[in-house]
């Protein structure tokens, strides 16, 4: 699979995600489960797309918040998405070592929330593989 695929496989995985969160049945714990673990994974493809950006651009910092500091930096992406993506990773944190005071409400609350991020995140990985990283295969 070549580079362009990877991206492109990445972004739908992330939107397929983002736009299939199941309901969550408060009785039924493995409702939660599911949601929790379709939060993580959405939100970790989208880390592994900053790491492939930064790889591709050539402004690989570090750490991924070194990275998206040097993509605000060059504006390509913009401070809100910045700190958006920085709050997500956090929570993907949260999750994923699922951390017994985490409120099951505030999470079925916040999926909107991740989607409305993710999405913006997509659409923005797209404006910048398609102005900055068009010659690749």
């Amino acid at each position: 699979m070549n580079r362009k695929e990877q991206y492109q496989r990445k972004l739908d995985f992330i939107t397929e995600k983002i736009h299939n969160f199941p309901e969550v049945d408060g009785k039924i714990e493995s409702s939660m489960d599911t949601l929790f673990n379709h939060i993580q994974i959405s939100i970790k493809a989208s880390m592994e797309l900053i790491e492939m950006l930064s790889e591709d651009l050539d402004i690989k910092k570090g750490d991924l918040y070194s990275n998206l500091d040097e993509m605000l930096r060059l504006n390509m992406f913009s401070p809100e998405l910045v700190k958006n993506i920085r709050q997500l990773n956090a929570m993907r944190f949260l999750l994923n070592n699922k951390f017994s005071n985490i409120q099951e409400e505030l999470v079925e609350e916040q999926k909107k929330i991740v989607r409305k991020i993710l999405n913006e995140f997509v659409l923005k990985v797209n404006e910048i593989r398609n102005q900055h990283l068009s010659h690749m295969k």
